[in-house]
């Protein structure tokens, strides 16, 4: 998969939702230290996901939150 293809995140709050959300996690990048990265693969949903995360917006069910 090319990088262009892919969203990098080290927010782990976004990691969890994105993850409650159903998008998968395609690997988790540790090479840089104290550091870890979630590598999701980009689609417009995803995209759309994300934007709403930052704006507040998103919705997610809290048990699966708390158990992702």
């Amino acid at each position: 998969m090319h990088e262009n293809e892919i969203h990098r995140t080290s927010d782990f709050c976004q990691a969890i939702s994105l993850y409650c959300l159903d998008f998968v996690l395609e690997a988790v990048d540790k090479t840089i230290p104290n550091r870890c990265e979630f590598l999701f693969k980009k689609t417009d949903y995803l995209d759309r996901a994300i934007e709403q995360f930052w704006k507040r917006e998103l919705l997610i069910e809290p048990q699966a939150f708390f158990q992702a």
